[in-house]
């Protein structure tokens, strides 16, 4: 049995979260890795800590001690740090969209419209402009962070078309429905990678993208 593993990424953004941090421990669980505690950021936000817990009951390793930590801290400990990750260009597995979903069980419904407009009010790339063209063209507009993480699972599953500017508010494409129909909209060439893209195809959504610059 280890002593102390650590999860790394996932303190400073929910994509990473998704799609490394927690894939991670049922990474570790299928290979057969146990431990006496795990390491996790004490700065992380809500929604991370929310399925963080979730995962870990899953596991059943609820009942295993964690270590809360700075995440500038966590690197000089002791520990076996799983890291596994997609590569660039590498598809997400199949298992990673029905296991992040099973973790959220339909339990409540928030209903925001069936086209909505994922807005970055108060975010580096908020857009103004844009958003007041959305609202003209009749899209909901909902901005993810006045809603607790089950909130915003159930508002993106109720939804039929999502636009997005380029934020991590589009990590949440893992819980769209199949068949949903999603434009991103990238605001310069600093953020013209495929990140989200690989989210929506593995949810089985279809995706587009408007380029700015």
């Amino acid at each position: 049995m280890k002593d102390l593993i650590w999860i790394s990424h996932g303190y400073d953004e929910w994509f990473h979260c998704l799609i490394q941090s927690i894939p991670n421990l049922k990474v570790a669980k299928d290979n057969g890795i146990d431990f006496h505690g795990i390491t996790f950021p004490c700065d992380a936000s809500p929604k991370m800590i929310d399925i963080f817990n979730r995962a870990t009951k899953k596991l059943g390793w609820e009942n295993r001690p964690i270590l809360y930590l700075p995440h500038n801290e966590m690197r000089y400990i002791p520990r076996d740090e799983i890291v596994w990750r997609p590569s660039k260009d590498e598809s997400l597995p199949e298992w990673l969209v029905p296991w992040l979903n099973s973790l959220y069980p339909e339990t409540i419904d928030i209903n925001m419209g069936e086209s909505i407009f994922l807005s970055r009010n108060g975010y580096k790339r908020d857009n103004p402009e844009i958003e007041r063209i959305v609202r003209h063209c009749g899209l909901g507009v909902v901005n993810l962070s006045d809603w607790d993480v089950e909130d915003q699972v159930s508002i993106i599953r109720n939804a039929k078309h999502i636009v997005g500017l380029h934020g991590s508010g589009l990590a949440n494409l893992i819980f769209a429905r199949p068949n949903t129909k999603v434009l991103e909209i990238i605001p310069d060439k600093e953020h013209r990678m495929y990140l989200f893209a690989r989210l929506a195809w593995a949810a089985g959504c279809y995706y587009c993208r408007e380029e700015l610059y």
